[in-house]
């Protein structure tokens, strides 16, 4: 419908200036034609007696007219409930029409199903003075715009050429540059070529380096392997040596601060000097104990030993010291003190031992005492005679 609209509107107009006999209205859905008389109003409404019938519960009765005064049409609206368009656009008063006008009803949707053109008819009686000097000016101005023509078209042509030069110049500089991209491109897939050749060689040398590096970790971890059941070989080995020539008889613990007899039978200072207050006699030999030493080397020696082994080791070492007097063990010193001739080490008085004792007979880490010692155990001297 819109596209008939617009044919409609396209259509040229009369003019508006010329004597008016007749009028009507054109319906531009339809293509119905309905006479506008010029001694009687043009009615747009429901009523049956309307001059242009429109059935439309929006439209009223009597909706809009058209009057003729003065050979001028108008157009009014009756106050109507949805109004009265022209050329689209609402009219509140009476307006003057012109030839080719859109009158227009619609509801509030704006749905324009009702649209109808007004259109003027001349007088066919008049007819049009065409005056000489019109004429002469006429042709002066059709000569003069011919000839602005021609020239616009003598420029339009020079300028077609120019194009055409330009055109044909960018070409070859296009047709040049692209025989310089193919080129390019060729060189370019070489290069390619050559730099994939020497990827292939690079990857292949790295996953032959990569195998060596993986040979070379497996035999060094096995290398390490070695070297630490080695390690672990040596710990347990001198392990077995401390507990076997470096133990107590009395405790069965690694000698702490070893104190050696007449005898040469060395024990802990703690537990030789327990055992020496019930008895005189050495708890190996049975020989009569007469003076102790303290070995200070050998207590450096095997505190060294257990900090080097570290581990289970090392922390029994350490139980053990923190029990017996919460002491660091002394170390060697080296060189001489000042003061000329004194005594290497001082006298120390025994310190009582942390664990309990039960008639100076230590019990502690004992096999031969595993649940302790319920009863007193008599000492027996099997070197008196009396038995004899």
């Amino acid at each position: 419908m819109l596209e008939d609209i617009k044919n409609v509107m396209s259509s040229k107009r009369l003019n508006s200036d010329s004597k008016v006999s007749c009028a009507f209205v054109l319906d531009t859905k339809t293509g119905l034609q309905y006479n506008v008389k010029t001694d009687s109003e043009f009615l747009f409404g429901r009523l049956l007696k309307s001059s242009l019938v429109i059935e439309e519960l929006y439209i009223s009765r009597s909706h809009a007219i058209i009057r003729c005064e003065n050979d001028q049409y108008f157009l009014k609206d009756n106050n109507s409930c949805t109004g009265t368009y022209l050329n689209y656009k609402k009219i509140n008063k009476e307006v003057a029409l012109q030839n080719g006008d859109l009158i227009g009803f619609t509801d509030k949707i704006k749905t324009w199903d009702f649209v109808y053109k007004f259109c003027l008819l001349p007088n066919p009686n008049k007819k049009p003075k065409l005056e000489e000097e019109n004429v002469v000016a006429c042709n002066e101005k059709l000569k003069l715009k011919i000839e602005e023509l021609q020239k616009q078209a003598q420029d339009l042509k020079a300028e077609r050429i120019s194009i055409l030069n330009d055109t044909k110049t960018q070409m070859d500089e296009l047709k040049k540059t692209m025989d310089d991209t193919a080129e390019l491109n060729i060189k370019m897939n070489k290069e390619m070529a050559k730099y994939r050749e020497n990827y292939r060689k690079s990857n292949n040398e790295v996953i032959i380096l990569r195998r060596r590096c993986t040979l070379q970790k497996e035999l060094l971890d096995t290398k390490i392997a070695k070297e630490e059941e080695s390690v672990e070989t040596f710990k347990t080995q001198v392990n077995k040596l401390l507990e076997n020539d470096f133990q107590c008889a009395i405790c069965n613990e690694v000698i702490y601060r070893p104190s050696t007899a007449n005898c040469n039978h060395t024990f802990c200072e703690t537990c030789l000097k327990t055992w020496l207050a019930r008895s005189n006699f050495c708890p190996t030999c049975r020989s009569n104990v007469q003076c102790t030493t303290y070995c200070l080397a050998l207590d450096n020696y095997i505190t060294n030993i257990c900090d080097l082994l570290g581990g289970t080791i090392k922390e029994q070492r350490l139980t053990l010291q923190s029990e017996r007097n919460g002491h660091q063990p002394q170390v060697a010193k080296r060189g001489r003190r000042r003061g000329g001739n004194q005594s290497i080490r001082s006298r120390r008085e025994p310190i009582p031992p942390a664990y309990p004792i039960i008639d100076d007979i230590p019990t502690r880490n004992n096999s031969r005492f595993p649940n302790g010692i319920q009863n007193v155990i008599e000492f027996v001297d099997l070197t008196s005679n009396t038995s004899l």
